[in-house]
């Protein structure tokens, strides 16, 4: 997010892929590119999940695709933070392509629990929640755009991070870049945004 100078919430993962020039496609598109359906690459064994994203590297390139029949929306822009999470988190140098074959279940379980960790972090930061006296998962599923699973989670580790009672110097900085966000969402009057939790 520092990186990435964003703002406000809801984030757009897209978006943020798009300023670091990483492709997202739809597996539509992939299989109108390939020229195959999409049910055939749906079935590949490199494509069970929801999205997956392609490195070429010696390009130094990445193409997240994503199945264009996620539901709902907000699940599609957790999914693509999650790929974005494996990106930021350099784990395609650790791998040699696509997949994950090349590694043990342990090693990519990890990968994966620190990806889902990244793009809740990303998604719904702990310190600007608290910063917004949020207090139930209406609150973030409406403010982070995300599932109410999602929220969920989110309002749990909320709760977990407040006993640590140390702010981390990113947490900070972060603070700082949505504080515009932060003092306008206070300081709106009569709408949905303020009433839900403000009042």
């Amino acid at each position: 997010m520092l990186s990435c100078n964003i703002t406000h919430y809801p984030i757009k993962s897209k978006e943020i892929a798009r300023k670091n020039n990483w492709q997202v496609i739809t597996i539509k598109k992939l299989a109108n590119k390939l020229n195959i359906g999409e049910t055939v690459l749906r079935q590949c064994s490199f494509y069970n999940s929801d999205a997956i994203t392609f490195y070429n590297k010696s390009q130094e390139k990445y193409i997240i695709v994503y199945d264009n029949f996620i539901k709902p929306k907000e699940r599609i822009n957790w999914t693509i933070a999650h790929e974005i999470g494996h990106i930021a988190l350099n784990h395609f140098h650790e791998l040699n392509g696509p997949s994950n074959e090349n590694l043990i279940l342990f090693e990519d379980e990890i990968m994966e629990l620190e990806a889902d960790y990244f793009a809740s972090q990303l998604l719904a930061s702990p310190i600007i929640l608290y910063n917004i006296n949020i207090n139930n998962i209406q609150q973030i599923e409406y403010l982070c755009g995300i599932t109410s699973s999602a929220a969920n989670g989110r309002l749990k580790h909320l709760e977990r991070w407040k006993s640590y009672n140390k702010i981390s110097e990113k947490e900070l900085k972060l603070l700082e870049l949505f504080e515009p966000f932060l003092n306008e969402l206070k300081t709106t009057k009569n709408s949905y945004i303020s009433q839900l939790f403000f009042e």
